[in-house]
């Protein structure tokens, strides 16, 4: 399955709206426009890559992945990528300039635009 960035941020703004989960187990994530199977995969990647807090369960041989909550990686990504002007423009960068879609190269480049963002600030302080 090819992982999807948009799912991914989607899934961290609704992992955001949650409580902290409180039975142990998480909680099936729905997002709409994509099924129970794809959203379950991005969460495991994610909890691979430290983004979300998330378990597998296993019901009658059929496994699924349960969010817990999001790490702080998770939150830091989920902060640099708010914006949906600065998201865009990642994305856009992302694969103009690198001519690939690699996680790390997505979090650098919208690590350097809150930082060019955060310079024009102080520079007009």
């Amino acid at each position: 399955m090819k992982r999807d960035m948009e799912l991914v941020r989607k899934i961290l703004f609704e992992v955001e709206k949650m409580d902290a989960c409180k039975n142990g187990i998480g909680e099936v994530l729905g997002v709409e426009g994509y099924s129970q199977e794809v959203i379950s995969y991005h969460l495991k990647i994610m909890a691979q890559a430290n983004l979300v807090e998330a378990r597998v369960s296993r019901l009658v041989g059929e496994a699924s992945w349960r969010v817990r909550d999001l790490t702080w990686d998770g939150q830091e990504f989920l902060e640099n990528s708010r914006s949906n002007t600065r998201w865009s423009k990642a994305m856009r960068m992302a694969k103009e300039k690198a001519d690939t879609l690699s996680f790390e190269t997505l979090k650098l480049i919208l690590k350097v635009l809150v930082d060019e963002s955060l310079e024009v600030m102080a520079s007009g302080a």
